[in-house]
């Protein structure tokens, strides 16, 4: 004799099958917004880097043309308190005298570095540029204070062995 033994037949509850599908979609998006923040960052960067360039650049015209000229005491006077609060008035104008005097007109300029950094202080440009003297070639070093649409300086350093020699 032969005996059936039957079971139940289990039924499938009605509706979505899978459980995820909205975690992978959230996913999906967190990966998608977080690719269009970091690409408005960089382009962000990109233009911060290329605003900096070209006001360092037309910067360090005009403090050449007004070294080369003769005119320390405007390059004082349109420097950030910062710079000014570095030495007397009478000090920093002595030193561009003696750099003008050592090393004589600055010629042509060549950017080597370019750096720029916001703070909640303001928005500091620091670049390094090798620059071709009459008498010499130097390293000058300038730090601009954004300010406005330009910038002032608020740092300067150069190197020459014309400098330390003569």
């Amino acid at each position: 004799m032969e005996t059936q033994i039957s079971t139940p037949e289990i039924s499938q509850p009605s509706g979505p099958t899978d459980v995820f599908p909205k975690k992978r979609v959230l996913w999906k998006w967190s990966i998608a917004v977080s690719l269009v923040l970091a690409a408005i960052f960089f382009w962000r960067c990109g233009t911060g880097l290329i605003q900096g360039r070209q006001l360092s650049a037309s910067a360090v015209q005009q403090f050449h043309a007004l070294l080369n000229s003769g005119q320390h005491e405007q390059i004082y006077e349109g420097a950030s308190n910062a710079f000014r609060s570095g030495g007397s008035k009478q000090d920093l104008i002595k030193f561009f005298q003696s750099i003008h005097r050592k090393l004589g007109d600055a010629g042509s300029s060549t950017l080597n570095s370019l750096n720029v950094t916001a703070t909640p202080t303001g928005t500091y440009i620091t670049a390094v540029y090798r620059t071709t003297f009459t008498q010499g070639d130097a390293v000058e070093t300038f730090t601009w204070l954004k300010s406005g649409q330009g910038v002032v300086l608020n740092g300067y350093n150069i190197q020459s062995m014309k400098l330390i020699v003569e």
